[in-house]
């Protein structure tokens, strides 16, 4: 067992330093831990009061407070409407502005209530109205999206043929980049010459890696009895993608 504290964008650096090849299976889960979640201080809850934080690695500079307190309206209405996918993202980021003039917004509850007093969502599903904001913010603090897509680039070659990349997902804006990435790798058309030609492994890497069929055409959702005994396994959503002989 190796374990590396890394960004998924540093996959392909961290193999090559242990010398690692043919890989036959890489799983990511893109899921915020539960514990970073439970932990009020590291500032990712909309429902315990701590600081404006969000940052995965508490080494990085930038940090929630200084999205809130210092990016522009225009850029902060972008910014929700983007990663939180927010309709009010113009009203939201217009009133975040509006009250960090007057004082500036350095917790969690500050931000949940100012958004909450302001805007309560009336939805069956009964969502905190600040969920696609903290949500945005995390995704921006964190270059999640940027990270996501550079691990679907390197994470495909890596594995031997037969072997397979899963990736379990979060929200719709994490699933999307991998069921785009997924359906391109999986449109390259196999040459009819080399389906005649025995290859080897490594032929075929040489010839072109990206080989590669969809495990199933939707994606795996968690069972009812999980969901009750884990209510934020809700929205996840598991997809495989393996490599292929073109034989195949």
């Amino acid at each position: 067992l190796i374990l590396i504290q890394a960004p998924f964008s540093e996959l392909a650096t961290h193999l090559a330093n242990i010398n690692i090849t043919n890989i036959d299976c890489i799983y990511a889960d893109l899921g915020v831990s539960s514990y970073q979640i439970d932990t009020a201080n590291r500032g990712f809850s909309f429902l315990a009061d701590g600081p404006l934080d969000m940052r995965m690695n508490q080494q990085q500079k930038l940090c929630a407070a200084t999205i809130v307190n210092q990016w522009s309206e225009k850029q902060l209405a972008n910014l929700l409407f983007e990663f939180g996918e927010e309709p009010k993202s113009r009203e939201i980021a217009r009133l975040i502005c509006q009250s960090r003039d007057l004082k500036p917004l350095t917790t969690t509850l500050e931000l949940a209530s100012l958004i909450k007093e302001k805007y309560l969502y009336r939805t069956k599903n009964k969502k905190h109205p600040a969920t696609k904001t903290f949500q945005a913010i995390r995704i921006a603090v964190n270059s999640e999206i940027t990270e996501i897509n550079t691990l679907l680039k390197q994470a495909f070659p890596s594995l031997r043929v037969g072997g397979r990349l899963a990736i379990i997902s979060f929200h719709s804006l994490e699933d999307r980049c991998i069921k785009k990435s997924f359906v391109n790798l999986a449109k390259v058309k196999i040459p009819p010459e080399l389906t005649k030609i025995p290859l080897t492994d490594s032929e075929i890497t040489q010839i072109h890696p990206v080989y590669a069929k969809i495990i199933r055409p939707f994606p795996m959702l968690p069972s009812a009895s999980e969901i009750k005994s884990n209510p934020r396994s809700r929205s996840a959503k598991l997809r495989v993608i393996e490599k292929i002989r073109p034989t195949e």
